[in-house]
């Protein structure tokens, strides 16, 4: 079965925040039983959390609600493919 990821670009959040987001992103998405937090990653201009699951649409639900109550910089999105590096994607904006 192919793997689908849910990856978040996030714009802007403060370094404290961060941690608290991908905590609470992973708790949704293993508490749903659609996937699990992979880790997310810093850059300039933001980061990524890497989120994957057997669904990208039933583990996009599990997390929508916290990253829309969430402070998100101007600019962050999520990014929903459904299979591996490749497959179709669709974007969503955050912010």
């Amino acid at each position: 079965m192919a793997r689908h990821a849910v990856l978040i670009h996030v714009a802007s959040v403060p370094d404290e925040g961060l941690g608290a987001l991908a905590a609470a992103v992973g708790r949704a998405a293993r508490a749903a039983g659609a996937g699990e937090l992979d880790g997310h990653e810093v850059a300039v201009g933001g980061a990524v959390l890497f989120l994957y699951g057997p669904d990208a649409e039933r583990l996009w639900a599990s997390v929508e609600p916290i990253l829309r109550s969430a402070r998100l910089g101007v600019g962050s999105y999520a990014i929903l493919r459904t299979g591996e590096p490749g497959a179709d994607e669709r974007r969503i904006p955050l912010a």
